[in-house]
């Protein structure tokens, strides 16, 4: 007997952080559960339940109090 185990081809890679956060930001404007779950101190700054973007420096991190998706 052969034993198969799925697993996604090769050309399948993490997307990138950037390309993360503009897709939460985009489906936060539709769905409840990618809008952060609070507002940023700066209201420039671009937060998501995922992902934020500094206004000043274009900084982008994952926060650390993060939902699992």
């Amino acid at each position: 007997a052969v034993t198969v185990y799925d697993k996604p081809a090769s050309f399948f890679k993490e997307a990138p952080l950037d390309l993360q956060h503009r897709l939460f930001m985009k489906l936060g404007g539709t769905h409840s559960p990618f809008r952060a779950r609070s507002e940023p101190e700066d209201p420039a700054t671009e937060r998501s339940a995922f992902t934020e973007r500094d206004a000043g420096s274009g900084l982008l991190r994952r926060l650390h109090e993060r939902p699992a998706l």
